[in-house]
């Protein structure tokens, strides 16, 4: 009978179970779904999704969309020329969004992020293509004072305006971007006429686009009113105010028609229900319990004593329209008119 040894049958099993490891691992990897690069992140949104750097912003963002990883370490290489840097996230379940962020001080240069896990498992890599270096700048002889006729030193030629960073920042309506933008062109010296029509003109539209786009509908009329009142619009501008009060008025109607329900059957239920007769006693739990989408839209401003009842005044902060609720108490008005007639017998009385 032959005898195997001990380090012989833990070698036999160790060479057959190694497929099946390797194949363990593999089945291990996660998958990125989707993966790309944008300018922010907002509630683990991305802002956009870009084809190339931008200019303007100051953070460059890339996120991954990865599956069956929970638990493992996600790795980012980031490789900007020759500056790399490593960030590691965590995985924590089976459809995880997982992003990094790296400081963007230049449009110019290609960014790569190469994915894998700790683990060892290659995801791929994304590529974002950046705007070339500018041309260097020529250096011309300089003219001496005494050859200008006035003796004064010729004027620097005027800066010209990076038109495709421009439009590039009013397609991704940048606002922040935008004000960066033009302190730049202020500083590199650009036209002061175009500056200013940039500042007050397109500005202001990308502002008041922004703001509708967010419910604050009370600072972009103020801001379309300002517009509104110059004789100097193009008429590429005057059509894109008139398409901005139109989708701001539409807006307001809509948020209007929200909660406009809510106030005819808060009425109903106040003025035909037994519920105000306990708000006439206590006027001051008029909030109370207001469902929470009401709350974040309208604010009760104030309270008037009608005499039979109470008129409260609320404000939508979002579009500035006010709206009156009536509170009906009858057994106020009784009250009042029986405190009335006492006043008058005890007058009668003493006199």
């Amino acid at each position: 009978m032959r005898t195997v040894s001990r380090s012989s049958l833990l070698a036999a099993l160790l060479l057959a179970a190694s497929p099946l490891a390797a194949g363990s691992t593999l089945s291990e990897c996660p998958t990125v779904e989707q993966a790309g690069f944008t300018v922010a992140m907002a509630a683990r949104d991305t802002v956009n999704t870009l084809d190339k750097v931008p200019a303007g912003p100051r953070h460059l963002f890339f996120f991954a969309d990865v599956r069956d990883g929970r638990g493992q370490t996600l790795i980012h290489q980031w490789q900007h020329g020759s500056s790399e840097t490593t960030v590691r996230l965590r995985i924590n379940g089976d459809s995880w969004r997982a992003w990094s962020s790296q400081p963007l001080h230049t449009p110019q240069g290609n960014w790569r992020v190469s994915v894998r896990t700790e683990a060892g498992c290659e995801l791929g890599q994304w590529d974002l293509p950046g705007a070339s270096a500018p041309p260097p700048v020529a250096v011309s002889t300089p003219v001496p004072r005494a050859a200008l006729p006035s003796g004064e030193p010729a004027p620097a030629a005027p800066s010209r305006l990076d038109d495709a960073a421009l439009q590039a920042l009013l397609a991704d309506n940048d606002v922040i971007g935008l004000r960066m933008f033009l302190q730049d062109a202020e500083a590199r010296g650009l036209n002061p006429t175009q500056l200013d029509r940039l500042r007050n003109i397109t500005l202001v539209l990308a502002s008041a686009r922004h703001e509708v786009e967010h419910d604050r509908l009370h600072t972009a009329r103020t801001r379309l009113m300002s517009l509104a009142a110059r004789d100097d619009l193009t008429e590429e501008e005057q059509d894109s105010l008139a398409a901005l009060q139109a989708r701001a008025q539409a807006r307001a109607r809509q948020l209007s028609e929200e909660y406009l329900y809510w106030l005819a059957a808060w009425d109903i239920t106040m003025n035909q229900g037994l519920a105000g007769s306990a708000l006439c006693v206590d006027p001051s739990g008029f909030a109370n319990d207001w469902p929470a989408h009401i709350n974040e839209s309208l604010a009760w401003v104030d309270r008037q004593d009608t005499g039979s009842g109470y008129r409260f005044v609320l404000l939508d902060h979002r579009t500035a329209e006010s709206h009156v609720l009536t509170l009906h108490c009858p057994f106020q008005a009784l009250q009042g008119l029986r405190e009335g007639d006492s006043r008058v017998s005890q007058t009668a009385t003493g006199g």
